[in-house]
């Protein structure tokens, strides 16, 4: 089972514990690394996550960066940044743009 922010009630109880734990000891700056089973998405998106989820305590990239990496456009980055439904756990904020913080991240904006 993969940490899924849709999940219906009860669903992933223990998972989910788990996810709260690990942000309460990220929070502490205790950890820098999140080990959960996360449902990444597929294709691009799953790419995209799994790059950002790869950046290093404390670092940054570029949309470009990553873009060159992946074989994508950066706004096909950007656009997957946007749309990241876990942003503290797969850290958009580690993602900025080649002059710019760019842009936000979350479902609704």
């Amino acid at each position: 089972m993969a940490l899924d922010c849709n999940a219906k009630p009860g669903e992933g109880a223990a998972l989910l514990a788990e996810a709260v734990r690990q942000l309460q000891a990220c929070f502490a700056v205790k950890l820098t690394v999140f080990v959960l089973a996360l449902d990444y998405g597929s294709g691009v998106q799953d790419q995209v996550r799994r790059a950002m989820a790869a950046i290093p305590f404390g670092r940054t990239r570029t949309n470009g960066d990553l873009a060159k990496e992946i074989g994508v456009t950066a706004q096909a980055i950007g656009q997957t940044c946007g749309a990241n439904p876990l942003p503290t756990i797969i850290p958009r904020h580690s993602v900025v743009g080649a002059s710019t913080l760019g842009g936000f991240s979350a479902r609704s904006g």
